[in-house]
């Protein structure tokens, strides 16, 4: 699952500006930013490796889905932070928080938040 995410990360270097007619390249920083502290984060939260998506605008984003909960954590391109978005599948209930995108202790407790829900199967937020 670790290589899958690598691989990922390596084919989303591969992108240049104009990848899609708006899109812009992701910038090397990030991406080895991500392939080192994501595999902590994934096992300190004690959750799945997540889906890898470029953003058009050149940033990255990182989404899981845990229990009836989308969760996505979305790091914008020459910027020290990062916007972390949660959305409940059965409920209208939501989650927002901007956080540094060097604060990998934050992302870990809002990831172990999330799994608490899914197996506690505690109500929402």
């Amino acid at each position: 699952m670790v290589k899958k995410f690598q691989d990922r990360l390596k084919e989303l270097s591969t992108l240049e500006d104009g990848w899609t007619e708006y899109g812009s390249k992701v910038e090397k920083e990030l991406l080895s930013f991500l392939a080192e502290v994501t595999p902590r984060i994934v096992v300190e939260a004690e959750v799945p490796i997540p889906e890898v998506f470029p953003t058009m605008e050149g940033g990255v984003q990182l989404e899981w889905v845990l229990g009836d909960w989308e969760l996505e954590f979305l790091f914008l391109r020459d910027s020290e932070d990062a916007e972390v978005y949660g959305v409940s599948t059965v409920s209208e209930d939501s989650f927002e928080e901007d956080i540094s995108r060097t604060d990998v202790e934050r992302m870990i407790q809002i990831l172990q938040k999330f799994r608490s829900f899914l197996l506690d199967n505690a109500p929402a937020l």
